[in-house]
Formats: structure tokens, sequence, C-alpha cells
């Protein structure tokens, strides 16, 4: 049996609708460890359109199989204690969710100084597109983060292509941790 490329490596996701959970369903395919975090009850994806017959989303299962999954009250100090613990072990975060609070590069990183946090937004950031080089940005549509401080527009809307672009920057950011060299 072959062992998947990314065995042994672990990421937290943090998510919800399309890109970010496409980032975590490669990692899993990939053979990473992805832990999915929710509030208690299903996230705000949980119950989204298309439904099967007995009410369950066949779009949320169909992104995030192959993870694990954590249900959490979110507003809870003990669960963004739990979480950013779980992260920190980990030293990968996936999220799409507003990089504010315990969620923040600068709370996470007290935790653990190397981590390395992927932010995949549909939605416009607000603040300063200035981020530590542990912290890759892409924004679809939008801008998307070629390197340290250099940006690039895409294309609007959510295309194959920008869904492989997706794919190929999560790959590629994965690799470069695992071997810096290969590019």
């Amino acid at each position: 049996m072959q062992i998947p490329p990314l065995d042994g490596f672990r990421v937290i996701e943090g998510s919800a609708f399309v890109a970010a959970p496409s980032g975590g369903m490669t990692l899993a395919q990939l053979g990473a460890d992805v832990i999915r975090f929710d509030q208690i009850g299903g996230g705000i994806d949980y119950r989204r359109w298309p439904l099967t017959d007995a009410g369950e989303s066949i779009y949320w299962a169909g992104l995030n199989k192959g993870k694990r999954s954590i249900a959490v009250d979110l507003r809870s100090d003990r669960a963004k204690e739990l979480l950013s613990g779980l992260v920190a072990d980990a030293g990968n975060f996936l999220t799409n969710f507003p990089a504010r609070g315990w969620m923040s590069f600068e709370a996470l990183s007290a935790h653990r100084p190397d981590i390395s946090i992927l932010v995949v937004a549909g939605s416009p950031v607000v603040g300063s597109f200035s981020f530590p080089p542990q912290v890759d940005f892409i924004r679809v549509p939008g801008v998307v983060k070629l390197g340290a401080d250099t940006y690039a527009p895409s294309n609007p809307g959510l295309s194959l292509e920008d869904l492989t672009e997706i794919r190929s920057a999560i790959i590629r950011s994965t690799a470069e941790i695992f071997d810096p060299d290969i590019f």
C-alpha cells in the first residue's frame, strides 16, 4: 500500500462554504489529517442546499469528506482555548473566517511562533494586506498573495480556473512546508 503524500501532516480547519472547505478536502484527499471545527448544531453552511429527503446537506457532506470534526460552542472561552491548543499542536491552520481575536496571527503565533496559516476568503478582507511570511492569503475573487507582500488580481467569479488556482496554492503551500527547496 502506498503512503499518501501528506501522511503525518495535520491541519485544523475553521471554514464555511466553498473555498476553504475545498482546500481542506484536497489536503484530506492527499492524506493529511484535517480536523474541521464548527459551532455545536452545525456551522453556517451545515444546512446548505441541496438537501437529501432527510434534510441533510449533500453540499456539506461532499466538501467535508475525509475530515475529522469537532463541534464546540465558539462563543465560549474554553472552546477558544481548546481550539487554540489544537491549532498550536498541529502548527497549521486553514480558514476563511475573519482573522480576529483568538484566530488572529498574533494570538495563534503566541502559542506557536512557527505557525502556518492559509486564509482563503471569498469576500473582502478588511484592513491591511500586509501579512507575516507564515500567513498565505487568497481572496476569491479579487487578490492572490504571490509572495512576501506581493499580490495580484484574480478573475471575478468562481470559475473552474479559480478553483484550480485555490487547489494549486494550497498544495504548493503545503509542499513548501515539507520541502521548501522543492520549488
